[in-house]
């Protein structure tokens, strides 16, 4: 199961035809921002969010003006749960990075490399359009699986084994199932975290060890 973030076509040189970030932009959210509205998302700019009770679903177009492309975040996060900085959450202003669960869209090429601006308009617009049927699948797939809050969220920790993540994520399921009051699972998720730990990961064993003394107590 892949939880965290992944990055989006390494734009080629400059021709005739180069289709500039901001027109390209314009022309790819005029496509996709509406439907994404029409699934409930809000916002505008880069960064469009939908909330459903504890549950923050956002969605982001990054520009990497150091290489030309640009990527599609896709992110979610539960209300009370800290972000990955350890911030207290405010649901209509987090970002895609400070989200636990984090995806991308990715071109055909792959995760290496992201999505180019085109080098002319048929090239743009089928760019798009492959964005687009992407949303469709991939997108739309992606938040399913934190579509509610509890009952998503208690079928992911209890399709999620222990050994097949890393500590930092074994920490985030383990608080999400003492939360749901599941301390048998949040044990085992802890445990597991703890035991996969990086040596110099001091505040991350903190973290794990508090979940488990929490539950012994």
């Amino acid at each position: 199961m892949r939880l965290f973030l992944v990055p989006i076509l390494r734009q080629r040189s400059r021709k005739k035809g180069y289709m500039e970030h901001k027109a390209f932009l314009s022309r790819l959210t005029k496509r996709i921002y509406p439907i994404l509205r029409a699934d409930g998302f809000k916002g505008s700019g880069s960064t469009l969010r939908r909330i459903n009770g504890p549950v923050i679903h956002v969605f982001n177009i990054q520009s990497v003006s150091s290489e030309n492309c640009y990527y599609l975040n896709m992110a979610a996060h539960l209300a009370f749960l800290l972000d990955e900085g350890g911030f207290e959450v405010v649901a209509e202003k987090i970002d895609a990075p400070a989200c636990i669960f984090r995806g991308r869209i990715e071109p055909p090429t792959g995760s290496a490399t992201g999505w180019g601006y085109g080098t002319n308009e048929s090239e743009v617009d089928e760019t798009i359009g492959f964005i687009v049927s992407e949303w469709e699948s991939v997108g739309r797939s992606f938040f399913q699986r934190y579509a509610e809050y509890p009952s998503s969220f208690v079928k992911l920790i209890a399709d999620t084994r222990p050994e097949d993540i890393n500590a930092r994520n074994a920490l985030h399921l383990a608080r999400i199932a003492l939360e749901l009051g599941d301390s048998a699972r949040a044990f085992e998720m802890a445990s597991a975290g703890l035991s996969g730990c990086p040596e110099r990961a001091i505040t991350l064993k903190t973290d794990l060890n508090t979940i488990l003394q929490r539950i012994l107590d």
